[in-house]
């Protein structure tokens, strides 16, 4: 009898359309890209599979190039979820809708919600939020993902600099703007 074993597999797609841009993205970000699958939307050049290899990034090679599909997504009534202990090591929170952690988020948790989250306490964890905005006071992590978009160093550091207030984070069409709350 074959002996098997379900995963769950967290992918990256990229748009490799643009080569300098995606190579550059690839060694800014190859840290976080490392617990990822990298999908590339379109077969990729050979520039690109050689810095992947070099980063030791696991890819993934279409035989062909997909076309993007669109869907339409449903605005359904988003549910508000409240979790008032620490999120300890290990845990993975995913959620539809709002999130309110009113204690810290450990090294090694995983928070993913598909609105907006806030973290009253300290975070070290990884985020993920697609919502209009994310509110926190620091985060002693680098991997934070805000509606698609990885957080670069300069972003962290303007959240961490007043590690008392907390900061909210939009999104403002392309740009990302971080506004301290007194």
């Amino acid at each position: 009898m074959i002996q098997t074993k379900q995963r769950s597999i967290r992918v990256f797609e990229i748009d490799n359309t643009d080569l300098e841009e995606c190579l550059d993205f690839l060694q800014k970000h190859s840290l976080l890209l490392k617990d990822y699958l990298i999908f590339f939307a379109h077969t990729p050049q050979k520039e690109l599979e050689e810095l992947a290899l070099q980063l030791g990034l696991t890819y993934f090679v279409p035989n062909h190039s997909f076309a993007p599909i669109k869907v339409e997504k449903s605005r359904e009534v988003e549910k508000l979820k409240i979790i008032s202990k620490p999120v300890r090591s290990g845990e993975d929170i995913e959620h539809q809708g709002d999130l309110i952690i009113c204690d810290n988020v450990h090294n090694g948790a995983r928070i993913s919600a598909t609105g907006c989250i806030s973290i009253f306490g300290n975070c070290e964890g990884r985020i993920e939020c697609d919502g209009a905005y994310l509110i926190l006071k620091n985060i002693h992590a680098n991997h934070i993902i805000f509606n698609g978009q990885i957080f670069s160093k300069e972003m962290l550091d303007k959240i961490n600099s007043n590690p008392q207030n907390l900061k909210l984070v939009i999104r403002n069409g392309d740009f990302i703007t971080i506004k301290e709350l007194k």
